[in-house]
């Protein structure tokens, strides 16, 4: 490049600034050049968080688009270079220190809230193995065999509690182990609501099934049945005491790069003070209820790269499904 007759080499100057420049491939998010300064901040954590960045940015599907953590503008993405996006980005290691601090705060939280629920799961079941034990201890020779055999029984309904609990923890923690494959929903949502349909029967509720095109999604097989079917036992299980016609309707629709499975109820809706925890692991209005089945739900979706809404619609509720559709460079060849 010439400027007045000076020749000066393009990538030196590029290199020499203190702003972070990349070309990428859209399709995959992959780095295709980098800076030196840009080399120094992937050193310094931004190469975890970069893809990320890139993709929140790029789905905003304007010319020049913000690279953002939070409420902070730290670069921008430029409209399409031929094939390539270009991008710019500032030095964001106090931002990467602070985001940091901030998902160690969200974890050790996270994990609070967790022992707190279980403290309180497994610790009423024990107070009353504990109470027993020290019954029997106290009084076994002057019981007859029943009244001990009572308070044996009762003690393994206990223990059973806390192994159920044990179980269902178990189940929640595994999600994560997934294999994400090509999913045709027109196929597959038929037959997953078939299980549904001694439920329906029992309980006179009309399932309508809305006509379904040809969607496919990366998703795990079994996890998306276990979240659908799931998310139907609820509907039927929230219309039981419904007067009146009962509705499950299911549809499809697509919107940019994800397809939503939609699962209205015409039952009662959900009390707001329900929805606020409708998702917290252990939390349940059901009599012998785990509070386990949408929280399940809700992390097998977002393993699955989607993510799962619930919302009172229309004198009833509203499940959503939302799951990323799939792109042919992921077809196996």
């Amino acid at each position: 490049m010439q400027v007045n007759g000076v020749e000066f080499a393009l990538e030196e100057i590029i290199n020499s600034v203190s702003v972070g420049f990349g070309i990428i491939n859209p399709e995959k998010y992959s780095i295709l050049y980098s800076n030196r300064f840009l080399n120094q901040l992937m050193e310094k954590g931004l190469k975890v968080i970069l893809p990320n960045l890139l993709e929140d940015a790029i789905k905003k599907d304007i010319k020049m688009s913000e690279i953002s953590i939070g409420q902070e503008t730290y670069g921008y993405v430029f409209e399409e270079y031929g094939k390539y996006l270009i991008f710019f980005i500032k030095n964001i290691s106090e931002a990467l220190f602070l985001l940091g601090l901030q998902r160690e705060r969200g974890a050790v939280e996270r994990f609070n809230q967790l022992f707190s629920i279980l403290r309180h799961e497994i610790g009423n079941p024990l107070n009353i193995i504990k109470l027993s034990l020290g019954v029997l201890r106290e009084q076994y020779k002057e019981f007859a065999p029943e009244k001990i055999e009572e308070y044996l029984n009762r003690i393994m309904q206990e223990a059973e509690s806390i192994e159920k609990v044990l179980a269902t923890m178990k189940n929640f923690l595994a999600v994560g182990r997934l294999s994400l494959t090509k999913v045709n929903l027109r196929e597959f949502i038929p037959k997953t609501v078939l299980f549904g349909d001694e439920l329906k029967k029992s309980s006179n509720i009309s399932i309508f099934l809305d006509e379904i095109p040809d969607v496919f999604v990366k998703a795990d097989p079994m996890a998306l049945r276990q979240v659908l079917v799931n998310l139907i036992k609820n509907s039927v299980e929230a219309m039981e005491k419904t007067r009146g016609e009962k509705i499950i309707q299911v549809r499809v629709h697509t919107m940019k790069g994800f397809a939503r499975i939609s699962i209205y109820d015409s039952g009662p809706g959900i009390p707001p003070e329900v929805l606020k925890k409708i998702f917290v692991p252990f939390f349940t209005t059901k009599k012998n209820g785990t509070g386990m089945g949408l929280a399940i739900s809700k992390r097998l979706v977002t393993a699955m790269g989607g993510h799962l809404e619930i919302v009172n619609a229309s004198g009833g509720a509203l499940a959503m499904v939302y799951l990323p559709l799939w792109k042919e460079k992921n077809d196996e060849k």
